[in-house]
Parts: structure tokens; sequence; C-alpha cells
């Protein structure tokens, strides 16, 4: 999927229309929306996103995304409800997200 992920950011940098696609789609357009756009390519990131989107947090599927991450709950957030921790999770990920709508705007 890394590698799916890779030919996106390529695609956008060096295909105009397909970029300009994605920038014209509404802030306000579901999941399916979006990626109608890109038709059938990158059909594994779709599958991932939506996985992503639609997953709800349980305590053996955040344990294992920390595990795999090499992160442990210390006393601080110990007491965290799994949603809330599935949220730090997300915040983890935030400087990929930002590169991605970097590279959109370029």
């Amino acid at each position: 999927m890394s590698s799916e992920h890779l030919l996106l950011r390529e695609t956008v940098a060096k295909e105009p229309r397909f970029k300009a696609s994605l920038l014209k789609v509404e802030d306000s357009a579901s999941f399916n929306q979006v990626w109608t756009t890109t038709g059938q390519r990158f059909a594994s990131l779709r599958q991932f996103g939506a996985g992503l989107a639609t997953v709800r947090p349980t305590t053996s599927r955040v344990e294992a995304d920390f595990s795999f991450m090499n992160y442990r709950k210390d006393e601080f957030n110990s007491a965290l409800t799994d949603f809330s921790l599935e949220g730090d999770l997300f915040a983890r990920q935030r400087k990929d997200l930002d590169s991605l709508l970097a590279c959109l705007h370029e």
C-alpha cells in the first residue's frame, strides 16, 4: 500500500488534470464522492481509507495499533478511553497528512 501512496503523490505532481479534479471536490463531499474522482486507481488506498473512516475503536484494535507503532500507554493516558487513544493515533499521523495536503496545493 505504501507504493500506492507514493504513486498517488507522483500522480498528483505529474498530472495537472488529475490534481485539478481532486481540488474541485467540495469539502462537504462524501468519502465515496472524493474517491470517485480517482476512478479505479488506488483501490488499496481507498480500502484503507474506508477502514479508517468506518471502524470503531476497540481495546484490542487500539492496543494492536499502538503496538505496531511501538507506543505504550504511560501514566498520563492510561485512563483514556479507547476512542481518545485512537484520536492520539490520528494526531501522530498529522505530519504525514499535512505533507499530502501540501503536495496537492503545490
